[in-house]
């Protein structure tokens, strides 16, 4: 909106009256101005153009010239992504309609107990009773959603205006996904220089969120692009709005890690120092319990070998362990996608290994329950039985049923014979759980 004066709106004009091309000269020497110094200033720099309020003066610092803003500007060296987003709306009407609407169109749907997704491109819908939770990997601003369900549900829904608002005004986020993308190679090598003793075995450090108001946080190398990602992983509204105040922070200092890397480390330690004592005294107690494993492994091959040295001709079988050792080294070859939940994963494991699905949800299962006691303390059957019948029924499987899979674990060799514990781990399952939750961790 312009003003009657004729002044451009936001502008610091003041009360004074301009015509309407105020790069003339002549116009600043028309203007009345109450300070004498104000117009000399003016008249030094006719050239520019009227300043909005806030906007700054690129003459204010001779380091600020024409010539060195793209060079302090972060988007020259990095680009901002919004990577998905996660949150539900409340309406069974639209849950309802949605569904009849995919089963009558064909879309892919898949059906688990009493819930159903349907993927549409990059948007996938999950229905639960009258829920429906959506997730989309390319949100913008969310107007693309508000697109997709005013083209599908215009004919169908009478107020779908209502219906649009609702899906691009979500009452309440579950789940939201910022990046920096740093493009430049100079920039990427200084930020990987001061991670690197932090990153994990799969090259990304990942630090959990510290409490509840502070997201999570991802820096890894993208493998199509080589760009390195900075994201920003927040799980509840407090942590969305902390989501882009430390993005722009970050970006702030973006050109300057160049020249003083500790910005960075200063930067990581002001919102991230438990995580990253916490991840170096882990990384300390895993390499420990890794060096305790290969000691062990060492031993074992020497007294096979002591004891197959007779007939090495006869080119016996190995035992149990070291078979699964040669497999596991084989299924790492493959590309794992670090989204894959369980139920996706169990029977990709099985095929591969030629194991029940349920001997290797039994596996996953005990792994899951002994990481979360940081691999130190005893897991029991009836742990994994309780956690089991959570996710998937009372019926689903019974404590007997459970006793025979850890036998076959045990044949197979990622369990071994304890005389007071019926799962113990294997050195060689104890090594394929540990990187196989590295390769799936999201």
């Amino acid at each position: 909106m312009s003003r009657e004066d004729g002044a451009p709106a936001y502008t610091t004009t003041g009360g004074t009256k301009v015509s309407s091309d105020p790069k003339k000269p002549e116009n600043v020497e028309n203007t009345t101005f109450p300070f004498p110094e104000i117009k000399e200033n003016i008249a030094l720099n006719r050239n520019q153009e009227p300043a909005r309020h806030g906007d700054p003066q690129i003459h204010d610092d001779q380091r600020h010239n024409r010539g060195h803003i793209c060079e302090l500007c972060p988007f020259a060296v990095s680009r901002v992504e919004h990577d998905m987003i996660q949150y539900p709306i409340f309406d069974i009407t639209f849950r309802n309609l949605l569904e009849v609407k995919a089963r009558a169109e064909g879309w892919k749907i898949k059906t688990k107990k009493r819930d159903t997704w349907i993927y549409q491109g990059a948007l996938t819908f999950q229905l639960g009773h009258d829920t429906t939770i959506i997730y989309c990997s390319e949100p913008q601003d969310l107007t693309v959603i508000g697109e997709w369900v005013k083209h599908h549900f215009s004919p169908i829904v009478l107020d779908i205006d209502s219906l649009v608002y609702k899906v691009t005004h979500p009452s309440s986020i579950s789940r939201d996904e910022t990046t920096i993308e740093v493009t430049t190679e100079s920039l990427k090598k200084v930020i990987n220089s001061v991670i690197q003793p932090f990153k994990g075995r799969d090259g990304v450090l990942f630090l959990k969120s510290p409490n509840i108001i502070t997201p999570a946080f991802k820096v890894y190398t993208r493998k199509d692009t080589q760009y390195l990602r900075c994201e920003f992983d927040a799980r509840n509204q407090y942590q969305i709005s902390s989501a882009y105040a430390m993005r722009h922070e970050l970006l702030t200092i973006l050109t300057k890690i160049p020249d003083h890397p500790g910005q960075f480390w200063e930067y990581l330690t002001k919102y991230y120092s438990l995580a990253l004592c916490k991840k170096d005294f882990d990384d300390i107690c895993s390499r420990l319990n890794d060096t305790l494993i290969l000691l062990e492994d060492a031993a074992r091959d020497i007294k096979i070998i002591s004891k197959k040295l007779p007939s090495l001709g006869k080119n016996e079988l190995l035992d149990h362990e070291t078979v699964i050792a040669s497999q596991i080294r084989e299924f790492f070859k493959q590309d794992l996608d670090h989204d894959e939940d369980l139920d996706d994963l169990c029977p990709r494991v099985a095929t591969f290994f030629a194991m029940p699905e349920k001997a290797i949800l039994v596996l996953l299962t005990a792994a899951g329950i002994w990481k979360g006691k940081s691999y130190r303390r005893s897991v029991f059957p009836e742990e994994i039985h309780k956690h089991l019948i959570h996710r998937y029924g009372e019926c689903f499987i019974g404590i007997d049923e459970i006793g025979k899979n850890i036998e076959i674990l045990k044949e197979k060799g990622f369990f071994r014979e304890h005389p007071d514990l019926e799962v113990y781990f294997s050195p060689t399952g104890t090594r394929f759980v540990k990187r196989l939750f590295e390769r799936i961790r999201g």
